[in-house]
């Protein structure tokens, strides 16, 4: 990689680290399959972000208080999420032990016949 290419790509955005945020998250973009915003036979993800940096194609963004603030909302929420759905999972996995354990079979659920009607 040329280095005078990496640290003119680095200016126009502002720095190395906001050039290396940049990149990986395209990079991450193209590995899962968006489209390349330039018209280049390159097939390296590093290579094709540094020609969209190159070509104005992307820029990293910065974000407002209020829309930091949004993400990190969501954030919370699908982390609250995440945690609902573990303390889920175990405790059905443990209902489902506990069944087992005590010969219940079934996953947990009773049969629905009766034993009263046998008091002929």
């Amino acid at each position: 990689m040329d280095r005078t290419k990496v640290m003119a790509l680095s200016d126009k955005v502002g720095g190395l680290f906001r050039l290396a945020v940049l990149l990986q998250k395209r990079v991450q973009e193209l590995v899962a399959g968006a489209p390349k915003l330039v018209d280049t036979k390159e097939i390296n993800p590093i290579n094709i972000a540094m020609l969209e940096i190159e070509a104005d194609a992307i820029e990293l963004v910065d974000l407002s208080e209020e829309e930091i603030a949004q993400i990190e909302a969501q954030s919370q929420m699908a982390s609250d999420e995440a945690e609902l759905l573990e303390a889920l999972r175990t405790r059905m996995t443990r209902n489902l032990t506990t069944s087992v354990d005590t010969g219940g079979g079934g996953g947990g659920y009773e049969s629905s016949s009766s034993s009263d009607d046998d008091d002929d």
